[in-house]
């Protein structure tokens, strides 16, 4: 995806409300192209902040070592997508806001135990996390107290998952997966004093098409 292509489109949209990413730079139908990076595409998003309703946001990493670019990034909060209500987001992509998140704090952070606190809006009903690392369950425990104290009252379901993207086999796990079922247990008793579901899913197919293409998957 090519970073002025990105932000020309959204800037000529109106009112957009639902937005959807799936970012491949080493893909064969795609080219990493000039200096685009993830925090690009972050910062094209904002151009839409004032209608946005749902972001999904997945950028996957190739063989290559991509620059995440976080300088480009002025902020890590997406508070200012004041009407967001749905976001799914994946663990490269959630990586720019981390990053940023601990060059803002005033005393370097020994863990992200406090990412998640303040990082979305009070209208936000639904978020899904492709792949997180296991480092952040400290953060998602941390979020769970601050949604019992009624910091996000819509907030109605939290998911850790599988990556949606092509596969055409079941999807073996992703580094952090472990930490994120042990913890699972704690995690759902601690969000469903507010009423709400959290969730970890394991394993997930597409046959040979991932879901932002519309393609119908092949039958198993």
């Amino acid at each position: 995806m090519d970073e002025d292509l990105l932000f020309n489109m959204l800037a000529s949209i109106e009112q957009l409300e639902v937005f959807g990413l799936l970012w491949c730079p080493s893909g064969d139908s795609y080219n990493w192209t000039g200096e685009g990076t993830a925090a690009d595409a972050w910062k094209a998003l904002v151009l839409q902040k004032e209608s946005l309703k749902e972001i999904r946001l997945d950028i996957l990493r190739g063989d290559g070592d991509y620059v995440l670019e976080v300088g480009r990034l002025k902020w890590y909060t997406l508070d200012r997508f004041e009407k967001l209500e749905v976001l799914k987001v994946g663990e490269f992509a959630l990586q720019v806001l981390r990053e940023k998140w601990r060059s803002r704090q005033p005393v370097p952070p020994a863990n992200d135990d406090g990412f998640f606190e303040g990082l979305f809006p009070k209208t936000i009903r639904e978020v899904t996390f492709w792949e997180p690392g296991g480092e952040l369950v400290g953060s998602m425990r941390r979020f769970a107290g601050a949604v019992a104290q009624g910091e996000y009252p819509d907030l109605k379901r939290v998911v850790v998952a599988p990556p949606e993207k092509m596969s055409d086999r079941w999807f073996p796990g992703w580094p952090g997966q472990n930490e994120w079922v042990g913890a699972s247990g704690d995690l759902q008793r601690a969000f469903a004093r507010s009423g709400v579901v959290f969730e970890v899913q394991t394993e997930r197919v597409y046959g040979i098409r991932g879901p932002f293409w519309g393609r119908q998957p092949s039958v198993f």
